[in-house]
């Protein structure tokens, strides 16, 4: 509806501005206009208009003086707290700076104690010595033009292919053997070659590891590629590209088409663009921008120097006086050390991100005017593991996802093995491009990767949002320099002198490096601890005998008991459900701690004078006993998770998840066993500190989890509203479950009480003796563990003993055809056997199993 007045249509739904005066009465104003701008709009109506509006503003006058004195008088109001989290105030941009300052001030504060603690200690001109030894060797650039040759022999294997000069298989060959020699080449170089640095090395080997992903990828692409032109296919049936937005000019620009592509010219291309997946048509820019890219080299030479310069100024020092803490193991100082480089360490790390991804590869891409410019995502905001993996580092994402993760999902893998095998290469390469350069085998680096996978499980399932991003942030700044520190001195030392040896340290503040060289670690470790069997020949001889008779029954009982397990498990259950799966390899955990037992048996015959007998039980024991502890704890859990949170937990107890849990704990006992071992074998007194730590974290917490979780279990088992069987059954349970902790607390627990002793009490007195009773104890546990865990379950028996009818049915059949051929056919011993099968089938039918 619209009316008309002498100003024009008015709606009727029009908004309205009011003015209340002292009386109630209420003035509209059109369309909130002001009363001057009405009166002065109202001149041209008659004389009633003017009285009328005259009237109102008077009005609203009075109305004015009454607010302003109401005002004077009360000057509250309902509302909330700013800071509170009703209130809808969220301009804290004030906080935020004011962190900045503080953090400023923090780190310059820092500083200015560096700087008069050390002096200055950064030199630019040393960045050419982190390179080179001598001036005019130059090693690793020489190993780095030698890569052409293996991209030349891709080229013409390619070109050969597409030929069809020679077949698929034979092109296979070519480029595993091409491949592998990419990897392996570099590294026999590095490791031969005196004169290469470490950073030095690690560069050369960075270019081959770069190098290997890009000529796979470039392998598979032109299969594909070849896959359809034989097909005769209009598009390829897999994407020949990593997914990116097309360009404002990739319509303008020329299509190349297979086998158009394998030229020298688009081969030296993609070796140089900033990706790691090939494809035949990449997205390109219009131009170069000359300001884009001067920026882009301003920040690169910049950085590159504050990186050497806080390396120098910061790091360094740190490490330096981290070494006599972590040689006497005083946790204290220890924890002081680490927080003290966390900071520089996560700050150098930033600094690094920002100039290989953003600067250096946005420097590439504008030189080349390659157009995909999504080096990294948003990973800062990562709530999980998974997602900061995943966003980081896009060239390593794509080329996983496309040509490795892929892939193994079409050849029927699962999800989670999947993933483990991503996260078992990156850990490779990652132990690849760290051990090499260093000269160091202890696999820091590839057990820091594989730890990932459980982080990465832990934060998804009991973190969310904040809680996650925090503790993905935790994981960054706490995480590093824990795989800095936890090399033992000598090897810091030793990187420090061939990595920095050229670097400034004028000060004499810096402390000096001191080694441990009281009697009781001159010695190394392992030495002492084979020589253990030939003191226990000499002093304890009536000891010797016993441990040689108890060893040898533990070996004959141990290996009756676990082979029958692993028979039934195996062959005799289906189907393999996850606890299961823990229990076969329990199984053959025990059966290979059975198996090392006539290694010591020889070891006790001979004396103790065959320490290669000592050395080889010494590892298969270590090995087995700590795989063993891992598999009772993740047996335990499953219970835990099967009778406490059985709905909860449907998602995580899967034959899948239990199988990649397994395969991560052989693989975790095998490499710290195998890490430890190596450096006991050359160092004394920086082995006695991983011991204790390997104590720590795979006996004495994998205890506090079964002992926690048993109990809960219990509790469970002893609540009549919890469980829905019979209480004699979960009494049953019950004592069961405490069997199972006294065993394994009996067991273990002596050798391990041992080690922490033996670690603040070098000179323990009966140590001898006090070793061999605690070794044997742990190996009881192998008798045992079959026991309790296999021969007391209701399947088992049910297995076994349909096992033993079907063998009497067996023997019953062969001895009646022996007899019926040994009577040819005569009459009463057939009717005696007629009889017999008589007498025996209605025993047979009612032992059946229904």
């Amino acid at each position: 509806m619209i009316d008309n007045d002498d100003f024009g249509p008015i709606t009727r739904n029009r908004r309205r501005a009011t003015i209340t005066s002292a009386k109630n009465e209420t003035v509209k104003l059109r369309n909130g206009a002001t009363a001057a701008a009405a009166a002065a709009s109202n001149l041209k109506s008659g004389p009633k208009t003017r009285e009328s509006l005259t009237k109102n503003l008077q009005l609203n006058e009075d109305s004015k003086q009454k607010c302003d004195r109401y005002d004077k008088m009360s000057c509250h109001k309902l509302q909330e707290s700013m800071l509170s989290s009703a209130s809808s105030f969220t301009n804290y941009r004030g906080i935020l700076n004011w962190c900045v300052v503080m953090l400023v001030l923090s780190n310059a504060r820092l500083f200015l104690e560096n700087l008069l603690r050390y002096g200055i200690l950064v030199d630019p001109i040393q960045v050419v010595s982190l390179f080179l030894k001598d001036p005019y060797s130059w090693p690793a650039a020489c190993l780095v033009i030698v890569s052409n040759v293996f991209i030349l022999v891709a080229l013409y294997t390619e070109r050969k292919l597409a030929m069809g000069s020679i077949s698929e298989k034979v092109g296979l060959l070519i480029y595993i053997f091409n491949l592998t020699v990419i990897l392996c080449f570099p590294m026999v170089v590095v490791l031969k070659l005196p004169s290469i640095t470490p950073v030095g090395g690690a560069f050369a080997l960075g270019v081959y590891t770069i190098l290997f992903l890009k000529l796979y990828s470039y392998k598979d692409v032109n299969r594909w590629c070849r896959e359809r032109t034989r097909a005769k296919a209009r598009s390829l049936s897999r994407s020949l590209s990593c997914p990116s937005s097309p360009s404002a000019s990739s319509g303008m620009q020329s299509h190349v088409s297979y086998p158009g592509n394998l030229s020298l010219r688009d081969m030296f291309y993609f070796v140089f663009a900033p990706t790691l997946c090939y494809e035949l048509n990449f997205p390109r820019s219009e131009s170069i921008r000359m300001g884009f890219l001067l920026r882009r080299l301003f920040e690169m030479l910049l950085l590159t120097q504050l990186l050497v310069g806080l390396t120098q100024q910061w790091m360094v020092p740190i490490i330096r006086s981290s070494m006599k803490p972590l040689q006497e193991m005083d946790f204290t100082r220890m924890t002081e050390r680490l927080l003290r480089l966390a900071v520089p360490n996560h700050l150098i790390w930033l600094i690094f991100f920002y100039w290989f991804f953003h600067s250096s590869m946005n420097f590439i891409a504008e030189l080349l005017r390659f157009g995909d410019r999504e080096f990294y995502r948003d990973w800062w905001n990562s709530e999980t593991i998974t997602y900061f993996w995943q966003n980081w580092n896009i060239p390593v994402h794509k080329w996983c996802l496309r040509h490795f993760y892929k892939p193994l999902l079409r050849r029927g893998a699962g999800k989670l093995l999947s993933q483990s095998a991503v996260f078992f290469a990156s850990a490779f390469f990652h132990e690849y491009l760290v051990s090499i350069p260093l000269r160091m085998f202890r696999l820091w680096a590839f057990m820091g990767m594989m730890a990932q996978l459980p982080l990465a499980w832990f934060v998804a399932r009991f973190l969310r949002g904040n809680y996650g991003n925090a503790a993905v942030w935790l994981s960054l700044i706490i995480g590093q320099p824990i795989a800095v520190l936890i090399s033992s001195p000598q090897t810091t030392k030793m990187t420090l002198t061939e990595g920095s040896s050229n670097l400034n340290f004028t000060s004499t503040s810096l402390p000096p490096l001191t080694t441990n060289t009281s009697p009781p670690y001159r010695e190394p470790y392992l030495h002492r601890l084979a020589h253990l069997d030939e003191g226990l020949y000499n002093d304890f001889y009536s000891l010797w005998i016993a441990l040689v008779v108890i060893n040898t029954l533990i070996f004959m009982v141990g290996m009756t008991l676990n082979s029958l397990a692993l028979y039934v498990f195996c062959y005799r259950t289906k189907p393999k459900t996850t606890s299961v799966i823990y229990t076969i390899n329990l199984a053959v955990t025990d059966l290979l701690v059975n198996l090392s037992l006539p290694t010591r048996i020889i070891l006790y015959y001979s004396g103790g004078k065959c320490l290669n007998c000592s050395y080889m039980h010494i590892f298969s024991y270590f090995v087995n006993m700590y795989c063993s502890i891992l598999f009772l704890t993740s047996i335990c859990v499953d219970r835990y998770l099967a009778i406490v949170q059985a709905e909860a937990s449907r998602k995580w107890r899967n034959p899948n998840v239990a199988k990649a849990v397994c395969a991560c704990i052989w693989l975790f006992a095998i490499i710290v066993t195998y890490s430890l071992l190596t450096t006991a074998f050359k160092h004394s007194g920086c082995c006695l500190s991983k011991l204790f730590a390997l104590t720590v974290f795979e006996f004495f917490l994998p205890m506090v989890i079964i002992v926690a979780f048993t109990i809960r279990i219990m509790c469970a088992l002893s609540s009549p509203g919890l469980m829905q069987q019979s209480r004699d059954r979960r009494m049953k349970a019950v004592q069961l479950l405490s069997t199972v902790l006294v065993i394994f607390t009996v067991c273990f627990t002596p050798f391990h009480v041992r080690q922490v002793l033996f670690y603040f009490h070098p000179d323990l007195p009966h140590h001898v003796i006090v070793y061999h009773v605690t070794v044997t104890l742990s190996s009881l546990n192998s008798c045992l563990d079959p026991v309790v865990y296999c021969f007391v379950t209701t399947n088992f028996q049910s297995t076994m003993k349909r096992f033993f009818r079907k063998m009497e049915r067996e023997q019953t059949s062969g001895d009646i055809v022996s007899m019926q051929k040994s009577s040819k056919a005569s009459g009463p011993v057939i009717a005696i056997a007629n009889s017999i099968r008589i007498n025996m089938s209605p025993v047979q039918q009612g032992s059946r199993p229904t």
